[in-house]
């Protein structure tokens, strides 16, 4: 759905290629998404590119305008790696997830994305819109240090570590 909403918008005269470039990597279905940018007419939107080293990726990551995250419903239950690499960035997200899942929930309560299903064109083309406005008028993501290290593997294993105990003292009691 986010092809089609790229192409909607191009049509519709809201987005061009100096406004927006799109980099997938590593898709593992180059071919077969290549034959719909095409199709779609935005190939000049969307560029394939290759794997990267992880130390590319995140020059990379630091290098863009915006992220873009995707996340299929199936995944509801999971928050991806990459969410926290993104937070902790610190640039503008287009989450394409759902926003009841844990991710969506995550991004939304830090207010840091624009996020709609990745399956809702509609909503697709909503999102990307504020997101391309909120690039244009250079909007800086801003989480302050307490935030980004509650995100943080540390943390969080240290919270993880604190339920593991409690369910083990609850269980001995019992």
């Amino acid at each position: 759905r986010l092809f089609a909403a790229l192409s909607q918008l191009k049509s519709e005269g809201r987005i061009n290629a100096t406004v927006l470039e799109v980099r997938l990597r590593a898709t593992g279905h180059d071919e077969l998404f290549a034959r719909e940018l095409a199709a779609l007419d935005i190939q000049d939107l969307v560029k394939l590119e290759p794997t990267v080293t992880y130390q590319d990726a995140l020059s990379e990551m630091f290098a863009v305008d915006g992220l873009l995250l995707l996340q299929a419903a199936n995944c509801n239950y999971q928050i991806p790696a990459k969410a926290y690499e993104y937070l902790r960035v610190q640039k503008p997200i287009l989450a394409l997830t759902p926003p009841d899942g844990d991710t969506g929930q995550l991004l939304a309560n830090l207010g840091v994305a624009e996020i709609a299903p990745l399956d809702d064109t509609d909503e697709i083309k909503r999102a990307l819109s504020t997101f391309i406005a909120k690039l244009q008028t250079a909007s800086p993501v801003t989480l302050d240090e307490k935030t980004l290290n509650e995100q943080s593997r540390q943390h969080q294993a240290i919270k993880l570590e604190s339920l593991l105990e409690q369910f083990t003292q609850t269980v001995s009691s019992a």
